[in-house]
């Protein structure tokens, strides 16, 4: 079965639910309120309560990151176009939400066109609905596009609480030596093979610069181009390593000393 189902309109109203045309509000900096960027909702509240209390949590339902979306189509890091199987394993990653515990995959939803959508976990809301009949029935047929199926709702369910629970680890203390190593190798490797790329084309301006010519002047311009992104990336790889390098250090220090004591 599909990831959300259509349901007819008498149904009454259920953790899973997907509600439009929703007035959703967080409190910003000095303690005015701000309208949320959507209105579009996912029930969480547990059945017997969303059945019949007038007072029901949804969590935001937005377009799924794009980026992310465009990954499941890419090449591979060969070069090839992903085969069925890549392109299965990424969906079922997206829905799973490995790496954003937070997005809540939704796929299409009916009168949205092919946009994709996800309930975000992290933005929790409470709203209001008429808690008697029959303006409860009424408020709901007007806003209710659709419901999980049975297994994404049950999914729903340890995806909320993990959001929560899963504290995670520190980015750069669990590794083991070995493995801190692995990484601190491959990082070291990235920056050696950048700096091999600026020195190459410091050398070719240099040569260019005493030529002189008018062609030779606008090839500069070509490498200056290069070499200003390069340094870029450089700065970036170097942002990205020096936290393991640090930690690297630390647990030398600490070896150090121990064997001082």
């Amino acid at each position: 079965m599909t990831l959300v189902e259509t349901i007819a309109r008498a149904e009454p109203l259920q953790q899973g639910d997907i509600l439009s045309g929703l007035e959703l509000y967080f409190s910003a900096l000095g303690g005015s309120v701000s309208p949320v960027d959507g209105e579009i909702g996912l029930v969480l509240s547990r059945n017997c309560k969303a059945v019949r209390s007038g007072f029901i949590i949804v969590a935001v339902v937005a377009p799924y990151q794009t980026d992310n979306f465009r990954k499941i189509s890419s090449n591979t890091p060969e070069g090839k176009s992903p085969s069925l199987d890549v392109m299965r394993r990424r969906f079922d990653a997206i829905r799973d939400g490995q790496g954003q515990p937070d997005q809540f995959y939704l796929g299409t939803l009916p009168g949205q066109g092919n946009l994709r959508f996800a309930a975000k976990l992290d933005s929790v809301h409470t709203i209001q609905l008429p808690d008697v009949s029959p303006e409860r029935e009424s408020w709901l047929s007007e806003r209710r596009i659709a419901r999980l199926s049975n297994d994404h709702r049950r999914s729903l369910q340890t995806r909320f609480f993990d959001s929560i629970a899963h504290e995670g680890f520190d980015d750069f203390r669990w590794w083991c030596d070995q493995d801190l190593e692995m990484l601190t190798t491959v990082g070291n490797q990235q920056l050696i093979e950048i700096e091999a790329q600026i020195t190459h084309i410091k050398l070719e301006l240099l040569t260019l610069e005493g030529l002189g010519s008018e062609q030779d002047t606008n090839k500069s311009k070509g490498f200056q181009k290069k070499l200003q992104s390069l340094e870029k990336e450089k700065e970036t790889k170097h942002r990205e390593i020096e936290p393991y390098l640090q930690e690297q250090q630390r647990r030398n220090n600490e070896a150090t000393t121990h064997t001082q004591e």
